[in-house]
């Protein structure tokens, strides 16, 4: 039997990897913080240091990008982790960490540690 490679792995393509890794996640695209954290992870793992100045740069980024209120994107972007942890998606997320998760990401933990991911992903 033929080893397959991980799909995350075989993707050069920023923008797939993200989309991948967030239904890895089990975040569904019909939450609406799922096109947010698309997006502030495709910025982030191209600039990590966007998440410096979250509230003040990245939300009204987002916010700008898809005609919204930056405290919506908060909200939805926080919806969205909340999903993740309360459903299997904890499991791949500990994974990715490379330790248990004793409590909940927040909105700068999980977008600093999946990006991280991400990067780690791309650069192998």
């Amino acid at each position: 039997m033929p080893i397959t490679m991980d799909p995350i792995q075989e993707c050069s393509d920023l923008h797939i990897v993200v989309e991948r890794t967030l239904r890895r996640l089990r975040i569904s695209g019909k939450l609406k913080g799922f096109r947010f954290l698309r997006y502030a992870l495709t910025v982030t793992v191209k600039d990590p240091y966007r998440t410096d100045l979250i509230t003040k740069v990245l939300y009204p980024e987002i916010a700008a990008e898809f005609s919204d209120k930056d405290t919506r994107v908060e909200r939805a972007i926080r919806t969205a982790i909340c999903a993740c942890w309360d459903s299997y998606g904890r499991d791949e997320l500990n994974k990715m960490a490379g330790y248990t998760l004793e409590k909940r990401p927040t909105n700068l933990e999980f977008i600093d540690l999946v990006a991280a991911y991400i990067r780690y992903i791309l650069d192998r």
